[in-house]
């Protein structure tokens, strides 16, 4: 165990546990954690804006995916790591018809585009349309 300099563990508030290990107190260390709270996810790690790291997908009328079901697609293509969040527009009286994808990083939806306006895949048997999202095409 690492003692800081100039003090002994019980000074430090470092100590072990009862079976002897070297896991630090936490009895009057000053922590005071709310066990409600929600997780904390750190911003993405290249500082990009949500809107560049983001993919909007279409499905087929009539065939939609779930979040599940697309995030086990991406895992597939070793992308699911990136995956921050899946978002699936689910109307009440009508299937699916698209989504959208956000990811960790900037370079993913490039990289999955590869150069191109839009992809096709076939997930599960159903296709999916991926392009680069733009939030000033929503309602066209």
């Amino acid at each position: 165990m690492v003692v800081p300099s100039g003090g002994d563990t019980e000074s430090s508030g470092l100590g072990t546990d009862a079976e002897g290990g070297d896991n630090p107190k936490m009895e009057g260390s000053g922590f005071k954690l709310n066990p409600n709270a929600r997780e904390w996810y750190p911003p993405p790690s290249d500082g990009t804006d949500e809107e560049s790291r983001c993919l909007y997908i279409t499905f087929s009328n009539g065939y939609p995916l779930s979040e599940n079901q697309i995030y086990l697609f991406f895992s597939c293509m070793e992308f699911g790591r990136y995956v921050e969040k899946i978002y699936i527009h689910k109307p009440r009286d009508s299937v699916p018809l698209f989504g959208k994808i956000t990811f960790k990083a900037s370079f993913v939806p490039a990289a999955i585009l590869n150069g191109r306006d839009q992809v096709r895949f076939t997930v599960f048997g159903r296709t999916i349309w991926c392009k680069k999202y733009n939030r000033s095409n929503r309602g066209r």
